[in-house]
């Protein structure tokens, strides 16, 4: 018995792994079907539906791993910065460098994208992976400015969600509608997000401080 459950263990890691690699050699997240990555990797949807529910289900437990790698990855190149400000513009990268080629930045479209093109009934699925990497995303930043002595509050923290989904939408909006460039205006945004942050919350904060000595 143990055999039999090490096996389809084994099965379903290597579809995971498989699927894995054709994501990474792929232009476009958005265009993949189901049966595209039945043919790639090889199985049947007979198979296929004995290990996962559905193409959401394989996709997500797919790219897990690079989303968590990802962060890994931001975090190290945080640790090199000295500024707040440097560590934002790093945390949203993926909508500043339009030239970045980056798999995250592809998924985070791709399920963006299925979000706004499907019935209700499936936007609770769909929209699985981008909240977890926007639930990475808002974890970094929180975490970030704390590390930086500034006192999280309620305000600051509906602060960061606001910029962090107004910020996505506009970006997908202007991509999806208007074919239209939005570096300019999501570094301005950020910018103010900076700007509010290093003046009125660090400032209360700084201030709460002398008091307190």
């Amino acid at each position: 018995m143990g055999g039999l459950v090490a096996l389809v263990k084994d099965t379903k890691e290597q579809i995971i792994q498989k699927t894995r690699i054709y994501l990474q050699n792929i232009d476009c997240v958005r265009t993949i079907s189901l049966d595209s990555i039945l043919e790639e990797v090889g199985i049947s949807k007979g198979v296929f539906y004995y290990y996962f529910k559905n193409k959401d289900d394989l996709l997500y437990q797919a790219v897990i791993p690079d989303i968590d790698e990802r962060e890994k990855e931001i975090n190290r190149e945080i640790s090199k910065l000295d500024t707040l400000r440097e560590k934002i513009y790093l945390i949203f990268g993926i909508f500043v460098d339009e030239n970045m080629k980056d798999k995250l930045k592809s998924l985070e479209e791709f399920y963006i994208y299925l979000f706004f093109e499907n019935n209700i009934n499936r936007k609770k699925a769909l929209k699985k992976i981008y909240t977890r990497i926007n639930k990475g995303r808002k974890s970094i930043i929180l975490r970030q400015i704390k590390f930086h002595n500034i006192k999280l509050t309620k305000e600051l923290t509906i602060l960061t969600n606001y910029v962090m989904d107004s910020i996505m939408l506009y970006h997908i909006f202007c991509k999806r509608f208007r074919d239209k460039s939005t570096k300019k205006e999501i570094i301005n945004f950020l910018n103010v997000f900076c700007d509010l942050i290093e003046t009125k919350f660090e400032k209360q904060d700084a201030q709460k401080r002398r008091q307190k000595a």
